[in-house]
């Protein structure tokens, strides 16, 4: 497995570059198997993060199935140069899955856009190039966590207290 790049134009980074403890995330935001994973993790996450004990890199993988097509579209709608506005967005989109879900690909930009005041920042373009370094990286599904350097690709995996 090759390092995952955390770079700003397509990394969501928050905390510090520094601290103790290092995460990736790679995520789809239509993948309900992500959202059970964030749901058992999210207030280690956050309160790693509070404490600054955790430096979070999530990433976001387009997949070219129908049950994921509408996080595909989501993904552009993340503002990396904002990360703590497109944090909130991330979260309460995980929150609100099965909601967001019952939209159609068309219907997606719109939803989006009223119900969470974002707009697209990103081309799908873009996000496939992501897909394309996260698969050279060796990433091959989500959610993938990457955690001080160690892999587990697994929705099961629980992330210690940190």
């Amino acid at each position: 497995m090759s390092e995952i790049l955390t770079n700003d134009h397509d990394t969501l980074n928050l905390g510090a570059s520094n601290a103790p403890h290092q995460l990736t995330v790679v995520m789809n935001l239509s993948c309900r198997y992500c959202k059970k994973w964030w749901s058992r993790n999210s207030k280690i996450i956050e309160n790693a993060l509070a404490d600054g004990q955790l430096g979070l890199h999530i990433k976001f993988w387009t997949v070219d199935k129908a049950a994921l097509l509408i996080g595909d579209i989501a993904h552009q709608y993340v503002d990396f140069s904002q990360p703590e506005a497109a944090f909130n967005f991330v979260k309460e989109l995980v929150r609100n899955q099965n909601q967001f879900k019952r939209c159609s690909e068309d219907q997606v930009p719109d939803y989006l856009t009223k119900n969470y005041n974002v707009t697209q920042h990103n081309s799908k373009a873009d996000i496939e190039q992501t897909t394309a370094e996260l698969r050279k990286a060796g990433v091959r599904g989500i959610p993938t966590l990457v955690l001080d350097g160690e892999w587990h690709d697994s929705y099961e995996y629980h992330l210690p207290e940190l």
